[in-house]
């Protein structure tokens, strides 16, 4: 691909982009009124972002203790034994309409990476999740530009260093090639979700397969540094959610403070636990983080033990515990294991509280005033969204709300 015209052509990002990307000139992209709602987060609070509901409930990703990278001779050595490189993981999901539970089956596929001898196989991980909701937060804001497809796809179109220093800004660091390469993987990613499910009480068949960033095509340009862009369309799942308002909001900040796990179990929280209250629990057994979560896999992805899961999600809770100190953005007051609340011993240093043993612990969890608000203020958001209006009057009320509750929040 040819190389991007210097600056002194001044042209505009939405001209290069579509010279060297779209590939013609269409004059610059506008978003229909789907997309202009999707971007109704907290006007003046940079911190939210916008999730979506069925597909950041996939377990997909590896996350195991293992290099998520294979060299082509590991490959064909692994289909040797009958492996194959593509995973297949079975997941429950529970309708947050109707509360219908549906099981659903998942095939990721890894990226292919380099050519001959260096060619690697990348599988999703911590690592392109996090670019993902990059993307989606940044096109929420406008800084990645945003069009609806004649298949009613949603394409984005953004430069790499946006990415970088959106994920730099809460602590996560990557650099130029790190930052293509995740990318790429994103592109070579191919994501299988099969199942059956009821809609206006009939059985439908769910089968929908393609890249995480489909049609993938990026762009540098040099001088004094490397400048890239890419340009993509989003997976149908990722697309179908933003034009069907199938999301909701979260503190993005929040979430990006957190390990892997506890980050997962925000997003569960958040999903699930939509009328919190201080004087409600939420509670899980370890199965369900096993059978539902990519945490809940080895290395050869087979199902872990129970006990290794439960010491996994018990370290997890403890890191979203509230602190005044130690950790102000807490989203939990404290939490249980078997009926009984483990507590913090200031002069120990240390968690304490015997849980009972249990083939499958049971976890009881309590939410700090501070979730009880955001979950209180995305509950009014996604009421004002789903309401039948213009985009027009939908601004003007998304502010009014913010404004109360910013004045509540101090």
């Amino acid at each position: 691909m040819e190389s991007v015209p210097s600056k002194s052509v001044q042209l505009s990002f939405e001209e290069l982009v579509e010279q060297q990307l779209v590939g013609g000139k269409q004059g610059n992209l506008t978003a229909p009124e789907q997309l202009n709602i999707f971007m109704l987060i907290e006007p003046d609070r940079a911190e939210y972002s916008n999730i979506l509901d069925f597909y950041h409930s996939i377990p997909k990703g590896v996350y195991a203790k293992r290099v998520k990278t294979f060299r082509e001779s590991d490959a064909d050595a692994d289909r040797k034994r009958n492996r194959f490189l593509s995973i297949d993981r079975e997941f429950t999901y529970e309708n947050p309409v109707t509360k219908e539970k549906n099981v659903y089956q998942m095939r990721l596929t890894p990226a292919v990476i380099g050519n001959g001898s260096n060619k690697r196989h990348i599988y999703y991980g911590e690592r392109e999740d996090l670019f993902e909701r990059a993307i989606i937060k940044l096109a929420s804001e406008k800084e990645i530009t945003t069009e609806v497809t004649s298949d009613h796809l949603v394409k984005v179109t953004g430069s790499y260093q946006s990415l970088r220093k959106h994920l730099a800004k809460h602590g996560h660091t990557y650099s130029t090639q790190e930052t293509v390469e995740a990318i790429k993987v994103l592109g070579g990613s191919i994501l299988t979700i099969t199942g059956e499910t009821v809609i206006n009480g009939k059985s439908v068949t769910v089968d929908v397969s393609d890249s995480i960033l489909t049609g993938l095509k990026s762009v540098q340009r040099t001088d004094k540094q490397v400048v890239g862009y890419f340009s993509a369309t989003l997976h149908p799942l990722i697309s179908s959610a933003i034009l069907s308002k199938g999301y909701r909001q979260q503190n993005h900040t929040t979430r990006l403070t957190l390990k892997p796990l506890s980050a997962w179990l925000l997003d569960l929280f958040t999903l699930r636990w939509k009328q919190a209250s201080t004087e409600d629990s939420y509670h899980f057994r370890t199965s369900f983080i096993q059978r539902n979560s990519p945490f809940g896999y080895s290395q050869e992805n087979t199902l872990r033990p129970i006990k290794s899961v439960a010491l996994d999600v018990e370290r997890a809770l403890r890191d979203m515990v509230y602190d005044e100190i130690r950790n102000p953005r807490g989203v939990l007051s404290h939490f249980a294991r078997e009926g009984e609340i483990r507590h913090f011993n200031e002069e120990t240093q240390k968690w304490e509280g015997v849980s009972k043993r249990s083939k499958d612990p049971l976890f009881e969890v309590w939410p700090s005033q501070i979730f009880v608000k955001e979950q209180r203020r995305a509950n009014k958001l996604k009421k004002v969204l789903l309401q039948e209006e213009t985009v027009e009057s939908n601004t003007r009320r998304v502010k009014q709300l913010m404004g109360e509750t910013q004045r509540v929040l101090g």
